[in-house]
């Protein structure tokens, strides 16, 4: 028996050989030979199994009133970064831009969550494109994916590398069905909120209340310029003071917010995620260093009616209110909006919007709205002494 099989397996060896010359020959021929004798997986086997998971993904997304993709969870609502029509808009976070949005009606899909053991393993994941009102699925390769932290998400995300193909707002699944995430910005690249996260996000989405509230302060980067004349290891500087805000009479100019609720404020984005929480009547304590002290001081959110009657449109992500003979101040923006990517930021002044001097904020809401998907809304914007003219793409 012994010598049948060694003769065997010798026969296929060179068999193999005078098949595959222009393989190297192995030391160990018999994995070798079982190799070459093997089907080799391909692109094709690839566009089978995408084509398999196709009929669960397609259940599960698709477009949104505001462009972008959408994933169902409910039989008539949806999860997306494009809200689109402020009546259609159910929920919404205003730290993440994820938001919870009327949807046509249609059946559940039975997605399973992504777990997977190793995170840094190289494989191909599957992206959900939308060409018109229709999904298309796109195999994307990636070197890997690596946990990575956010001020704006509760959880763990998965840094993606540069070179991988995905954008924000895109649903990702694996090749054999299950949903891997949600692909947002993050610093200067794109993480996925892994499912679980996103699904736990959703939850507390749908339970939270509260009409949204305004502190009326901007802020910008503490440089190590700044550390050194204001004494502050970290924190974010104060650059201007609603004067019909909560901070008014309060905080200054030049002083810096070094923690809130006892928790230390590293950078901007840790500021942002946490103010973009905070509703009407929430009191916050922030510890503040000035010129000669560093003291606790507590405030009180006010409504933003309370402020001067901001203009809000989800999709583009902008609190505004209308300043006379300027234009309008950027009360805040919504992480992951057009407003954001186009890089506007917190305590900007729009001076000129759709051919308007000085625009009302429901002059630029309206212009914002009038606008056909793919177009772009130009506008002047004045950043302390520095002026520029921005393009916000819908």
């Amino acid at each position: 028996m012994l010598v049948t099989i060694l003769v065997s397996v010798t026969a296929l060896w060179v068999l193999a050989r005078i098949r595959f010359q222009e393989r190297p020959a192995a030391s160990t021929p018999v994995p070798n030979v079982l190799a070459q004798f093997r089907p080799v997986s391909n692109y094709v086997d690839l566009a089978r199994a995408i084509a398999d998971i196709r009929p669960v993904i397609v259940a599960a997304v698709s477009a949104s009133a505001g462009g972008g993709a959408a994933l169902r969870i409910r039989e008539d609502a949806a999860v997306t970064l494009a809200p689109g029509p402020v009546d259609t808009l159910l929920a919404s976070d205003r730290a993440t831009g994820l938001a919870i949005v009327r949807h046509e009606q249609g059946e559940m899909p039975g997605l399973m969550p992504w777990a997977p053991r190793l995170l840094d393993y190289p494989r191909y994941l599957v992206a959900a494109d939308l060409s018109g009102d229709r999904v298309a699925l796109r195999p994307v390769f990636t070197g890997g994916l690596f946990p990575s932290s956010s001020p704006f998400w509760t959880g763990e995300l998965w840094a993606i590398p540069p070179s991988t193909a995905l954008a924000p707002g895109t649903f990702v699944f694996t090749t054999d069905g299950a949903f891997a995430g949600l692909c947002v910005t993050h610093g200067d690249g794109t993480a996925l909120v892994p499912a679980t996260l996103l699904f736990d996000t959703i939850e507390r989405l749908q339970q939270q209340g509260g009409e949204a509230g305004h502190l009326g302060i901007a802020i910008q980067l503490l440089t190590p310029a700044l550390a050194t004349a204001t004494g502050a290891a970290t924190g974010v500087v104060i650059s201007a003071i609603d004067p019909a805000g909560a901070a008014a009479g309060t905080l200054v100019p030049t002083e810096v917010i070094e923690a809130v609720d006892g928790h230390d404020i590293q950078t901007p984005d840790h500021w942002r995620a946490r103010v973009a929480r905070v509703n009407a009547g929430d009191t916050l304590t922030l510890r503040v260093r000035g010129a000669e002290s560093l003291r606790e001081v507590q405030l009180t959110a006010l409504p933003f009616a309370a402020s001067a009657e901001p203009e809000e449109d989800p999709s583009l992500g902008l609190r505004l209110r209308s300043v006379p003979s300027i234009g309008v101040e950027v009360l805040s923006v919504q992480p992951q909006s057009r407003a954001a990517r186009a890089a506007l930021q917190e305590g900007d002044a729009i001076t000129f919007a759709a051919g308007q001097r000085s625009p009302t904020a429901a002059q630029v809401m309206r212009a914002w709205a009038a606008l056909p998907a793919g177009g772009a809304l130009l506008v002047a914007v004045t950043r302390g002494s520095e002026h520029s003219v921005i393009a916000i793409h819908k």
